[in-house]
């Protein structure tokens, strides 16, 4: 099992992602196990756009930071 840099990985992956599917950020979460976070948004293709996904994950693990 791979070691976690102070469990602030979060995954921010599409279910519709036409380059990465989302069966690799799946193997690649359960590879570095708890406390990593996949968050699965609904058709967010690559996040070419901006969306309040990526600010939310942004923020979320800026907190964590912040409470460590």
């Amino acid at each position: 099992m791979c070691m976690v840099s102070g469990g602030n990985i979060l995954l921010l992956h599409s279910d519709n992602d036409p380059f990465i599917p989302l069966v690799e950020a799946q193997h690649v979460a359960e590879q570095l196990g708890a406390p990593c976070q996949l968050r699965v948004e609904p058709s967010r293709s690559h996040f070419f756009q901006p969306c309040e996904a990526i600010v939310t994950a942004v923020m979320d693990v800026a907190q964590r930071l912040d409470a460590t």
